[in-house]
């Protein structure tokens, strides 16, 4: 199982081998809101108990980064302000 972020979604996607090709076959599963990271009825029943783990650790996991990046944001927005100012100080905008 893995995951890809698209913009406000993850998608969860199921790899499975497959003997007669001897390729993998990805299936999508369903999404989840990154926003309002909710796993619906529908997908926790497609997933199996390990599957689900896998999905809520990674969803805890990105609640976690978001926090981070916000914060990142948040300390660093008057170093940044200062920056602009002197950019716009110096820059010969027409």
């Amino acid at each position: 199982m893995h995951f890809r972020t698209r913009n406000r979604v993850i998608q969860v996607i199921r790899t499975s081998y497959n003997p007669t090709s001897k390729r993998a076959k990805a299936q999508v599963l369903g999404s989840v809101n990154r926003i309002h990271p909710e796993i619906s009825d529908e997908l926790r029943l497609i997933c199996k108990p390990q599957e689900l783990a896998e999905l809520k650790a990674f969803v805890k996991n990105q609640q976690m980064l978001t926090r981070v990046e916000l914060e990142n944001a948040a300390r660093t927005l008057v170093a940044q302000m200062q920056k602009a100012t002197e950019w716009f100080d110096t820059a010969q905008i027409n």
